[in-house]
C-alpha cells in the first residue's frame, strides 16, 4: 500500500510544478503525507493549502490531525477518523484500483 502513496505522493508532485498555486494537490499530497507518517511535510502542505484556499475549512482540519499525530499528542477523535476515512475513499479511482 505504500507504493501506491508514493505514487499519489510523485503524482501531485507534478501537478504541484505545473499548478503551483493548486491549493488541492497540496491539501491531497498533505494527506497522503499522513498517510505514510511523514507528518512534518503534511503540516508543510496543509500550510500551504490553507494559505491558498483558506475558505476550505477540511484543509485546516486536516492540518490539524497531522500537528496532532506529529506531536504524538492525544489521540484522534472520531470526527478526525472519520475525515481521514472520508480523504481515503475520495482518492482518484486509479489509486484506489491499485490498492487491491
Amino acid at each position: 500500500m505504500a507504493g501506491q502513496y508514493q505514487e499519489a505522493v510523485r503524482a501531485y508532485e507534478k501537478v504541484i510544478v505545473l499548478k503551483p498555486n493548486d491549493a488541492k494537490a497540496y491539501s491531497n499530497r498533505g494527506v497522503v503525507y499522513i498517510r505514510l507518517g511523514n507528518y512534518q511535510q503534511a503540516v508543510r502542505d496543509l500550510d500551504r493549502a490553507v494559505v491558498l484556499n483558506p475558505q476550505n475549512e477540511k484543509n485546516d482540519d486536516y492540518r490539524k490531525i497531522a500537528y496532532k499525530m506529529q506531536k504524538n499528542s492525544n489521540p484522534l477523535t472520531p470526527r478526525e477518523k472519520a475525515l481521514l476515512e472520508t480523504s481515503e475513499r475520495n482518492r482518484p479511482q486509479d489509486l484506489r484500483a491499485n490498492r487491491r
